[in-house]
């Protein structure tokens, strides 16, 4: 069976966990703040036509620099049991290395995580 790229966005399914980060922040003109309100990836991926079946959840809104081990471990604990086997988390770029070194010490066998980051 040839299975082409329409095949692909058929079954593929994607979780796609929201963490915070800068790819979330907006910005209050009056106070010169970021802060979060809600994510802007579901109004992208609608503008965007993507034909991916994706499940979007929302796990924080925080900045990473203010994350810590337990929401790291919860991340974790969300990436296990979710049934997608493609895992995109939004998270902010200052402490990603500490969330991927907990991420890649307890790997599933049938999942893989990428990440979507604030500024890129």
């Amino acid at each position: 069976m040839d299975c082409g790229y329409s095949d692909i966005i058929t079954i593929m399914k994607v979780k796609i966990f929201l963490t915070g980060g800068t790819f979330d922040k907006e910005y209050d003109e009056i106070n010169a703040r970021l802060y979060f309100k809600e994510s802007h990836l579901p109004e992208m991926l609608k503008l965007g036509r993507s034909g991916i079946d994706t499940s979007v959840e929302t796990l924080m809104m925080i900045d990473s620099l203010d994350m810590t081990d337990q929401d790291r471990f919860s991340i974790l604990e969300s990436c296990k049991k979710t049934e997608e086997d493609r895992i995109v988390i939004t998270h902010g770029t200052d402490t990603m290395p500490q969330t991927a070194q907990v991420l890649g010490g307890h790997k599933r066998q049938n999942y893989r995580v990428n990440w979507c980051d604030g500024p890129l």
